[in-house]
């Protein structure tokens, strides 16, 4: 059984990683067990690729066996780390999503401010939102397409915000004028009507907004200035972007 990674230097001596392949596994967070920050464990990739071309042109011979010799790593300085925000950056640039935080959650108490349920708080009080009018903001993180019976077409969607999940339902008369909102990827904003059904709390749908339009907010906003919302939206916008959820089957 392979023993586990012991340190960056052991993850680049053993597996024999490029340094551009390594600095890509840490700024995307592959390498936080470590137990050091993301500019500390850079700093290691390029003082180890350093010292392996010292150790190499010093010795010629060391070319055929640089990588099994073991030297002991030089200390590394103390480097503030990343904020949240270039974490996230770096994190979408590589992977295409951020995995270190939600991209809504620095926005939570502008949300909030504005009138938007949390996932959380949906499900752990459904008594108090069933039957009202709720607005919800997410990533759709997931969507399905239904088409009923009579020929019409009406869509699930998930919205996922830093607390959880809210499930929304989009029946025939709204998806009509909603599909191309439902259809595309993204943060959403999502109006309708709180439903629990033995448990199962969703939200039906009747106004779906994509989180880039500046005024979204600002019409269910609780007295917020309309710029001041319309600032918070290109912010969030800009970071809660994943690729269309499109498939080719829709209309």
């Amino acid at each position: 059984m392979t023993a586990p990674f012991a340190s960056i230097e052991d993850l680049l001596r053993r597996a024999r990683l490029s340094r551009p392949d390594a600095e890509a596994l840490v700024l995307c967070g592959a390498c936080d067990a470590f137990g050091e920050n993301r500019p500390r464990l850079l700093w290691r990739v390029l003082a180890g690729a350093e010292s392996e071309r010292a150790h190499r042109g010093s010795d010629p011979a060391a070319a055929l066996f640089a990588m099994e010799t073991h030297r002991t790593p030089r200390p590394a300085p103390l480097l503030a780390d990343h904020s949240d925000a270039v974490k996230r950056e770096h994190e979408r640039a590589l992977l295409g999503f951020p995995i270190a935080s939600h991209p809504l959650a620095p926005r939570a108490r502008d949300l909030a401010r504005a009138g938007i349920v949390f996932a959380a708080d949906l499900l752990a009080a459904p008594a108090r939102y069933a039957g009202r009018r709720a607005s919800v903001c997410g990533l759709a993180s997931a969507r399905r397409r239904v088409d009923t019976k009579s020929g019409d077409v009406m869509y699930f969607l998930t919205l996922e915000d830093a607390t959880g999940l809210v499930e929304c339902t989009i029946f025939p008369g709204a998806a009509r004028r909603l599909a191309p909102v439902a259809r595309r990827g993204g943060a959403l904003v999502a109006r309708g009507r709180v439903e629990d059904h033995l448990g199962a709390v969703t939200l039906t749908v009747d106004d779906l907004r994509p989180l880039e339009e500046e005024r979204t907010l600002a019409r269910y906003s609780r007295g917020m200035e309309i710029d001041a919302v319309g600032s918070v939206m290109e912010t969030l916008a800009s970071a809660c972007a994943p690729p269309p959820l499109d498939s080719p089957q829709d209309p």
